[in-house]
């Protein structure tokens, strides 16, 4: 697909790796293995399933920067964020430095549980990961002069999506 389709970057959408903790670094270097053979650029959002391993995103962060080097785009903007990796990646004009557009990406978390663990449903992009993203937004409009066209990807939905697909009729 990578010789097909010749993509500028890819992004990886969330539960991406589902291995054994004892493999799980040597299963993220097989990921991404194509993308560094190809000169692919590529970055990561994490899903639910991600850390069910015992191995956390921070440290899955950190293999895929190691195994996909300098075509890992993915980092963490702000680390005390909910998450790991929210970041986002400005596309620049191709005869210039100017940023005209913008990448998205939030980790928007994994379950939400009681006190007793029992999971209640899925989590989301939460509050200060909101914050940053209208803050940022906020910084390329001051910059640029207006606001900056962008695209978001998240694994989870957020919980809007959900209350318009229940009101929504499908006959």
């Amino acid at each position: 697909m990578l010789d097909i389709y010749e993509p500028d970057l890819v992004v990886f959408g969330g539960d991406n790796s589902i291995g054994p903790e004892e493999t799980k670094a040597l299963e993220v270097e097989e990921i991404v293995k194509p993308f560094v053979e190809h000169g692919v650029y590529f970055t990561v959002v994490f899903g639910n399933h991600d850390h069910e391993q015992n191995v956390d995103k921070e440290t899955l962060l950190g293999y895929f920067q190691q195994y996909g080097g300098k075509y890992c785009l993915a980092y963490d903007a702000v680390p005390e964020l909910h998450g790991t990796a929210t970041h986002n990646l400005p596309v620049l004009a191709s005869d210039s430095d100017d940023i005209k557009f913008n990448v998205w990406l939030f980790d928007s978390g994994n379950y939400v549980a009681n006190e007793n663990g029992k999971r209640l449903g899925y989590d989301s992009v939460n509050a200060d990961q909101v914050e940053w993203y209208k803050n940022k937004r906020d910084s390329f409009k001051e910059s640029l002069g207006d606001y900056l066209p962008g695209i978001v990807f998240q694994h989870i939905p957020l919980p809007e999506y959900f209350d318009v697909i229940d009101k929504a009729s499908f006959f």
